[in-house]
């Protein structure tokens, strides 16, 4: 680094980190249509069932309405179910269609031989997610 340069920050770095594992994931997906987001939401969706768009977007970390624009193309699509629920009719549940399930299942296996890849090329896994854990901690300390 050149002198009187500034210092790279976290957060410069964690973007950086971002738009690289956006790229590896879109790559990975290509041939499942799939970007980040989508594989998030039908993978929360399918494997954690969420009760609402709220919810899902606050699992994922990501603004309500763009949990919703996002949920009403895959709902388009035939991916995901929206429903009212059965005990509060007020809330709309959200599902995966049979389609939905089988897109989410071809797919794992594009994810894990990723996750398999990047996680082989770390001296400890864990110690990385868990500074991911406490670095989000950290950012979602400074959201209202």
């Amino acid at each position: 680094m050149a002198s009187g340069a500034p210092r790279p920050t976290i957060l410069l770095d964690l973007f950086v980190a971002f738009q690289r594992s956006a790229q590896a994931v879109d790559r990975a997906f290509a041939e499942h249509g799939l970007d980040v987001p989508d594989f998030a939401i039908l993978s929360t969706v399918g494997i954690e069932e969420p009760e609402t768009v709220t919810a899902l977007a606050r699992r994922l970390g990501m603004p309500p309405r763009t949990a919703l624009f996002r949920v009403r193309r895959l709902e388009t699509a035939g991916l995901v179910i929206r429903a009212r629920s059965e005990d509060d009719r007020r809330a709309i549940r959200l599902s995966l269609s049979p389609a939905g399930e089988e897109l989410r299942l071809a797919s794992g296996p594009a994810f894990h031989g990723l996750i398999t890849r990047i996680e082989s090329r770390l001296d400890d896994p864990e110690a990385v997610r868990e500074a991911i854990r406490e670095l989000g901690a950290a950012l979602e300390a400074e959201l209202p």
